[in-house]
């Protein structure tokens, strides 16, 4: 039985490479089955386009090793010897300048979730009417009458809501609220939106990277959601999100709590 070689595994990474690319947002986006198990979905979106960067770069390299191997088992042509080693360091050129994109893009990105980070962070500490230690973050109070709730994670958690928002809300509602903010700062839910942007950023014309990050974003909410259903019940939290739908620009509240008030 003969392994797999070099030329059989160069040209099966690119065909995996490229029908996940291609097939699997394809395939992942058939039905509604999403939308009931969204963090299943997550972990397959996540899983195909990380196997998919993996496959690509390996590609990448198994395919300067067959140019190498090429230029030796061709030493005595000159002329195609020196082909080859150019075709090789024209691979290697071409990742590196890929890879210098990709930081370039990626800074950006991180920047602009650092500085939002600072400004909620600003936020807390300015506007903070009061503050209570919970198991697994800080709660903090906004003096302000807008409908605010959100979380902040770093090494010191907190979920930020306002003071508008806790007038607005039942004890159990509010319970809901605090429910979902935990899940997004237990489930890293904000590092895995910043690394959907990155993704978008740094391949914009590919639409599997495109969708990845428009899924990501609303399947760690659809995750948070059924987590706080799952701690204070569907009619509190499909009740929370309803009502912050009332005063909100976001479309999607009020969908989401239609589909928690149907979830069993």
């Amino acid at each position: 039985m003969h392994g797999i070689g070099v030329e059989e595994g160069t040209t099966l990474t690119l065909l995996y490479a490229g029908s996940v690319t291609v097939c699997a947002p394809v395939l992942l986006k058939q039905g509604a089955w999403w939308m009931a198990r969204p963090r299943l979905a997550l972990w397959c979106w996540w899983g195909a386009f990380l196997s998919g960067v993996v496959a690509t770069v390996a590609a990448a390299l198994l395919g300067i090793m067959l140019l190498d191997r090429h230029r030796l088992e061709r030493s005595h042509d000159v002329a195609s010897s020196i082909g080859l080693e150019a075709a090789a360091w024209g691979i290697i050129l071409l990742i590196v300048g890929a890879l210098a994109v990709t930081a370039g893009r990626a800074e950006l990105v991180l920047f602009a979730g650092r500085d939002r980070r600072r400004d909620l962070a600003t936020l807390a500490s300015t506007r903070a009417l009061w503050s209570q230690q919970r198991e697994r973050f800080e709660l903090v109070v906004l003096d302000t009458d807008l409908d605010v709730a959100c979380s902040l994670p770093g090494r010191r958690p907190r979920v930020l809501i306002s003071r508008g928002l806790l007038a607005t809300l039942s004890d159990a509602e509010v319970e809901a609220v605090l429910c979902h903010e935990e899940a997004h700062l237990v489930g890293r839910h904000n590092e895995l939106a910043r690394l959907a942007e990155i993704g978008a950023a740094c391949f914009p014309w590919l639409p599997a990277s495109r969708d990845l990050r428009r899924l990501t974003s609303l399947l760690v909410e659809l995750a948070a959601d059924d987590h706080a259903r799952r701690c204070v019940g569907r009619d509190a939290t499909a009740s929370a999100l309803a009502k912050m739908a009332g005063g909100s620009a976001q479309p999607t509240l009020e969908l989401r709590a239609e589909r928690t008030a149907r979830r069993p």
